[in-house]
């Protein structure tokens, strides 16, 4: 009877654990005001406004403490007020900016790890097994959902079309934190590169 009431101890054990199982969950970015948006002298129609985020804002749209691991996520909304496409790079910031895959990578969940830890248990109790199963999937399919959350969101290479806005982000790498820092975009029409040089990475 101890050794059956064991067992199932165990077992409600492990379902309970189960709950915490690995997942992804992120809010969509929300639109940043233009109340205190940037413009630039050469075209005074495009507009800038950024947020360097803190942990709570990394817990919120990213769902991962980023800057533990070394990167600042900074949101950017650019509203192109012209008649004119503006074409925005990742390559046309001052500094070296961080790819969304190498962020994702450094904050993924450990799969291996998980299924590792629920496996010790399951040499000795066997339905641990089904725990080290189940994590491990969910453990995999957040990191899946994260990836394509990162990618989504991060800046890529694209034309801002006239009357037209951009919502997303880029990441810092940290050791550029308290910097002002420099981003022009290209009018497609004109080739003139529209300049923005107040943008401080300070969280």
């Amino acid at each position: 009877m101890f050794k059956k009431n064991k067992i199932v101890l165990l077992t409600n054990s492990a379902l309970i654990l189960l709950t915490g199982c690995a997942s992804y969950e992120a809010a969509s970015l929300s639109m940043l005001s233009s109340e205190n948006a940037i413009f630039s002298k050469q075209e005074p129609n495009v507009l800038v406004s950024w947020k360097a985020y803190d942990k709570e804002d990394c817990e919120k749209y990213l769902d991962r403490n980023v800057l533990s691991k070394g990167f600042i996520p900074l949101q950017l909304t650019i509203r192109n007020n012209t008649g004119d496409p503006m074409h925005l790079s990742p390559n046309n910031f001052s500094i070296p900016i961080s790819s969304p895959g190498e962020v994702a990578n450094k904050v993924h969940t450990s799969t291996g790890g998980r299924v590792a830890a629920w496996g010790v248990g399951g040499l000795v109790f066997f339905p641990l097994l089904v725990p080290a199963i189940v994590d491990g999937f969910k453990s995999a399919q957040a990191n899946e959902a994260l990836d394509a959350d990162y990618m989504a969101k991060a800046m890529k290479e694209q034309a801002i079309e006239p009357h037209s806005t951009f919502n997303g982000v880029v990441f810092i790498p940290k050791e550029y934190e308290n910097q002002r820092i420099e981003l022009h975009l290209v009018n497609q029409k004109t080739n003139q590169k529209v300049g923005f040089s107040q943008i401080l990475v300070s969280q």
